[in-house]
């Protein structure tokens, strides 16, 4: 899932940019496939998340929507044992000092 959890940031990072900018883009059609494709993966990996399964990307979309499902998304992934990163996009490295 590390590859999964790398495109998610990918794609948080795009919609985080795109709401910062002074003129906010177009959501474009790749980023909702790419997204949609995440989603579903995610949802084939973890079949008994109840918030995943009610996550969608119907209808009228805008980046503050994909954001938010990308969101639950990678907060929906199992931590991963070794290297994680903490926190949204940006990440934060190991928390192995909290413990």
């Amino acid at each position: 899932m590390a590859g999964l959890r790398q495109q998610i940031q990918g794609i948080i990072k795009t919609c985080e940019t795109a709401i910062g900018a002074k003129n906010t883009p177009a959501l474009d059609r790749n980023t909702i496939d790419v997204a949609a494709a995440i989603l579903k993966q995610a949802k084939e990996d973890l079949p008994n998340d109840k918030i995943l399964a009610a996550a969608n990307l119907n209808g009228m979309l805008n980046w503050a929507q994909i954001l938010s499902v990308m969101q639950t998304v990678l907060h929906s992934l199992p931590i991963e044992s070794a290297g994680r990163q903490v926190g949204g996009s940006g990440g934060g490295g190991d928390a192995g000092w909290m413990r």
